[in-house]
């Protein structure tokens, strides 16, 4: 029988694009607010062994460049501008709720960041990108995946665990901003059919609890 999904998930999985970055770094701030400094994710664009991917929300929009609270830096910018100067005009983008940022190094796929805004955690978007990353990872041929993740985030730990990470050991002090122990956590090989079978049941669990999406991947 075939499987149907009726809902739509409000929320879809893409590259991240350059003017995605300011909206990137929000939501890093927000998921990981003790860490400093934050990731280079302008620079990482350019980086041939790096790969980022981002949730938005369908149909939502925001301008860019983007406008904190306040007096911004660019209206105030803007207001510098001479007569002469053609006007500065915002341009609408997507608007990004969460992230996953990988390197690919040998044989390996390295997690190293996964992210979503305070407001909208809980809807199914960090797993999302949790399988839309392993499936880049496949698609690059890598044979495994590994992560750092906090000894206290039992939470994460409970969801790698569900797509298949196994505990590897664990870095000491790996975090500075309170020296906490790091869990390192490792999949099996990513190829085999086992493994993707089990992949392919999580993605369609995850469909029919928050509905069908859409991931583009590089």
């Amino acid at each position: 029988m075939k499987h149907v999904v009726s809902k739509v998930m409000p929320f879809a999985v893409r590259p991240m694009a350059l003017l995605d970055v300011p909206q990137v770094g929000q939501v890093d701030r927000e998921a990981f607010p003790t860490m400093w400094p934050p990731p280079p994710f302008k620079r990482e664009l350019d980086n041939e062994l790096a790969g980022y991917l981002v949730a938005f929300e369908r149909g939502v929009t925001v301008p860019y460049p983007p406008r904190p609270e306040g007096m911004s830096r660019w209206l105030a910018r803007l207001r510098r501008r001479s007569p002469s100067e053609a006007p500065l005009e915002a341009e609408a983008v997507d608007f990004i709720v969460g992230y996953a940022g990988l390197w690919f190094a040998w044989d390996e796929a390295h997690l190293t960041g996964l992210g979503v805004r305070t407001a909208y955690q809980r809807r199914g978007i960090g797993e999302l990108l949790l399988a839309a990353s392993l499936d880049l990872a496949t698609r690059k041929n890598s044979r495994y995946m590994v992560l750092e993740t906090r000894v206290s985030n039992l939470g994460a730990q409970a969801l790698y665990e569900k797509y298949g990470f196994n505990r590897n050991g664990v870095r000491r002090s790996y975090y500075t901003d309170n020296g906490e122990d790091a869990l390192v956590m490792i999949t099996e090989a990513l190829s085999l059919p086992g493994y993707q079978e089990r992949l392919q049941g999580l993605k369609q669990a995850h469909e029919e609890k928050w509905g069908t999406t859409e991931i583009v991947l590089p």
